[in-house]
């Protein structure tokens, strides 16, 4: 569903960022492992992957596997605090990963672990809470193909499921002539506001930079396709106080 990302530009802007080779990637929530796989490509000497979902974890194999790339890659089931202890020099939370929490209190300690990485560089996205004027419920539809077959993905928005600082997601795959199609993705996301991301990473002992995946690409956006904010940070200099700056 996600293959119009421009991954390889992506990994390759993530990699510059980080700086000096060798470099010891972390990518948590990897998903199938999109970024895992261009991240290798793109010069990283190791990735690991972790995310809960196993099926995610097996397709990334899959993926590792048919793009030459195993041999550099790894992949566990599980949460952040199943990965190995690192180092890691650059680790990554793409997809919105951080909407997924729960609570400021489980937001709170993913920082925390990540900051015992002693990373030179994390990047993570995230999806604002929603623009003035915006409403209640919000759909969108769009193709994409899978194996060779049209589909059309739906995602539907609920900014009133759960009360302020949440909004239900709904995603269904379905093929171009139908109405109705499977469910893929049902979940509450909490929407945390810029400024509470940027002062947890700060509370964890990073300077951090607020921008998005354009900017940072110099690449066009169109302004009615809402785009998450990208947050890139790096370990703060002692004896200073971080606070959150806005472009690249």
């Amino acid at each position: 569903m996600h293959a119009r990302k421009d991954y390889e530009s992506e990994a390759g802007r993530l990699l510059d960022l980080a700086g000096h080779a060798p470099v010891r990637c972390l990518d948590v929530g990897c998903g199938t492992g999109r970024h895992a796989v261009a991240l290798v490509k793109a010069g990283a000497t190791a990735v690991t992957g972790v995310d809960p979902d196993g099926d995610l974890v097996e397709a990334a194999f899959a993926r590792a596997l048919a793009s030459g790339v195993s041999a550099a890659t790894t992949f566990q089931v599980g949460r952040v605090e199943a990965a190995d202890p690192g180092p890691y020099d650059l680790v990554t939370l793409l997809f919105n990963v951080v909407n997924y929490l729960p609570s400021a209190d489980a937001l709170a300690e993913l920082f925390r672990h990540v900051a015992t990485f002693k990373p030179r560089v994390v990047a993570f996205d995230a999806w604002a809470p929603r623009v003035s004027g915006q409403s209640d419920i919000t759909r969108a539809s769009r193709p994409f193909d899978c194996d060779g077959t049209r589909l059309v993905v739906d995602t539907t928005l609920r900014f009133d499921d759960g009360g302020p600082g949440s909004c239900g997601m709904q995603r269904s795959v379905r093929r171009p002539n139908q109405d109705h199609g499977q469910v893929v993705e049902d979940v509450l996301l909490s929407v945390w506001p810029q400024e509470v991301l940027a002062r947890v990473a700060s509370d964890a002992g990073f300077a951090v930079t607020v921008t998005t995946w354009s900017a940072l690409l110099g690449t066009d956006h169109a302004p009615a396709d809402p785009e998450p904010m990208l947050f890139v940070c790096r370990p703060a200099e002692p004896g200073t106080s971080p606070s959150p700056t806005g472009g690249t």
